[in-house]
């Protein structure tokens, strides 16, 4: 015998109903399209900048000013008094950016671009600490 909640479960219709209105879905189909393709272009800019600072496998030219770069970044912000070296902090930098740029094509997108917008302030302060442009 049955017991009622397997048999109230069973009444329940299995089919959800849309998320989005597909009305809606074919109007506003070449903007979706649009942010669908500036998302993929920055999954790939992030990826790319992320792994160069990590590794030289891809571009070993950018990989070495990358390693000059932070060793100014940390003298320049005294990083070293929180015991912050230039390994560390590049490494840290370009582990979370190819994170979050991954983490742009889940359901966490606007938490991981936000993320990503504060590696960014931090990057446009460091450059006006140093005076020079990005």
């Amino acid at each position: 015998m049955r017991s009622r909640r397997a048999q109230a479960s069973r009444s329940v219709p299995r089919d959800p109903a849309p998320v989005v209105d597909p009305a809606l879905r074919e109007k506003y189909k070449v903007e979706v399209t649009a942010i669908n393709v500036l998302t993929l272009a920055l999954v790939f800019v992030f990826l790319t900048a992320g792994s160069t600072k990590i590794t030289g496998l891809f571009a070993a030219r950018a990989h070495y000013a990358m390693v000059l770069d932070f060793q100014r970044y940390v003298a320049a912000l005294k990083l070293q008094q929180i015991g912050m070296d230039d390994v560390s902090l590049r490494v840290f930098v370009g582990i979370h950016e190819m994170f979050l740029a991954v983490a742009l094509l889940t359901t966490v997108a606007v938490p991981a671009a936000c993320a990503l917008g504060v590696i960014m302030m931090g990057a446009i302060f460091t450059h006006a600490v140093l005076r020079e442009s990005p």
